[in-house]
Order: C-alpha cells, then structure tokens, then sequence
C-alpha cells in the first residue's frame, strides 16, 4: 500500500538509502546488540559527530505526552531558522504540522523500533520546498523502563524508493 499523501508520510522501517541516515541506524544496532533498543547512558556522542549537524536528541516527558529536546543541531538551525535546543516539541511547532510531528514521536516510543519520516519541511516558515527524510531510534535510560529518549538524524533531497515500498507505511491526513 502506498500513502495517499507523500509529503505526510511516516514508516517503521530501519531500511535506509541514505547514508546519514545509515550512520544512526548503525550506531543504534550496534549499541542494542541483543536487546530491543540501547539505553541513553550507552551513547557517545563524540561517535556521531559527522552527524550531529542534523541530529536531535530529545527526552521522553510523561510516556510519549511531551518531547523535550536535549540536542539540536546546528545544521538544522541553520536550515529551518530557529535553535529548537532545550525546547519541548509545543513550544517548536503549531497546529496541525505539531500533530504529524507527535505522531511520529509517539510512534517511535510506542513499538519501540527506527520510524522513518519523508515529505517536506512543512514545520518551518517558507521551507515547505525542501525535502526531506529522517529516521527516529528509541533509547532507554536512568528514568525507568521503557523508551526514555529518542535521537533523530535528517537527511534532504534523498531517493524515496524506500517510503513507496516500506512495510506498514501509515498515512497522515
């Protein structure tokens, strides 16, 4: 099945083209080893830095209410305008761009595995022309059980073969 609306469009799926993307997936796997995700306290940042331009890392507030990010990066500020660092996720973005972007969050922290994101960047001011795709991966931590953090990389101007044949694709509307 593919999504109606390619520019809102959210997957699980840790099957990437790009390669920055690919970086985190990697890094991710290889921390986790055997278990369902690695935890926060497993992460060096340093090890992500050709990355960490477009890279966030937020924490889990209230099982998946509020994301608050930890980490922004610079690229990405640089790309949509403002420093989204040590903000909560409402305070980023409104209306109906806020919702696709929890979606995805909650999907993340809900199954527990990589959720890919493909479309435009809708959520900043006069930026709708550029595209997209990003990856999600959950981390554990000190907090307690479950999904505690999540880190993001984006990627612009990828091939999307992906997102057409991506299994479970969930359409946003």
């Amino acid at each position: 099945m593919v999504p109606q609306n390619p520019d809102k469009r959210i997957v699980i799926s840790d099957q990437t083209e790009s390669p920055r993307l690919q970086v985190l997936v990697d890094y991710w796997n290889g921390l986790r080893g055997a278990n369902p995700w690695p935890q926060w306290e497993q992460v060096d940042l340093m090890d992500l830095y050709r990355i960490a331009p477009f890279m966030t890392v937020k924490d889990v507030i209230d099982g998946g209410q509020s994301f608050y990010n930890r980490y922004f990066g610079s690229g990405l500020a640089r790309l949509v305008g403002f420093d989204g660092g040590h903000k909560r996720a409402e305070a980023l973005y409104g209306g109906e761009n806020f919702e696709i972007i929890m979606r995805a969050y909650r999907l993340t922290v809900q199954e527990c595995v990589p959720v890919q994101s493909f479309g435009s960047v809708f959520w900043a001011e006069n930026k709708e022309h550029i595209r997209y795709q990003l990856i999600y991966v959950p981390l554990g931590g000190r907090a307690g059980p479950g999904v505690q953090h999540l880190i993001s990389v984006l990627d612009f101007d990828r091939p999307r073969a992906n997102a057409e044949n991506a299994k479970d694709p969930i359409t946003l509307t």
